[in-house]
């Protein structure tokens, strides 16, 4: 009886192991990037519009003029873009070995648990292949439903620590 335990112990870690991993790089970062951009753009345009509102036409000619040209072309961030994406792609990697040594480990302890103890494998993966079924739709339903609905950046502060930040900078140019 206590085989039977350890061995649903072991196959329940790993399963779920397995499927976070793969949830994570599929679903999960899709709907975290959705996020970061949508709340992003959210800031963005609430200090363009504040901006737009606030500052006299013959300052926003002079911003247009001294500012912009020297801003960053996005056709430039291709460079940054591919460092990140290959950076990502050796972590999805990292972590894809990771989960499979795991999951190796936890098979050999299982055969081992199956053949000593006679731990009736197929009853327990079908187990927990349901309790896998019931984890994924929690774990999506959250996600789709309330984690992207979660505001995780706080517009204020980073408004604050731009505002910041052009302070400093206008008051070492000045000085």
């Amino acid at each position: 009886m206590f085989a039977k335990h350890v061995a649903n112990i072991i196959m329940a870690t790993a399963m779920i192991s397995v499927f976070l991993g793969v949830f994570f790089f599929t679903y999960a970062s899709s709907v975290e990037q959705k996020i970061v951009v949508q709340r992003s753009t959210e800031i963005v345009d609430d200090m363009v519009l504040t901006a737009k509102n606030a500052i006299p036409q013959s300052q926003k000619t002079v911003i247009m003029n001294e500012i912009v040209p020297y801003l960053v072309v996005p056709k430039s961030l291709e460079e940054e873009d591919a460092k990140v994406a290959a950076a990502n792609k050796e972590l999805m990697v990292t972590a894809a070995k990771a989960i499979g040594i795991f999951v190796f480990f936890c098979c050999i302890l299982l055969t081992l648990l199956t053949i000593f103890f006679k731990v009736p494998i197929i009853e327990l993966l079908k187990d927990n292949f349901i309790i896998l079924i019931f984890v994924g739709l929690t774990e999506f339903t959250f996600l789709t439903y309330f984690a992207e609905n979660y505001v995780t950046i706080d517009a204020n502060y980073v408004k604050g620590k731009i505002l910041e930040s052009l302070i400093t900078f206008g008051s070492q140019t000045n000085a």
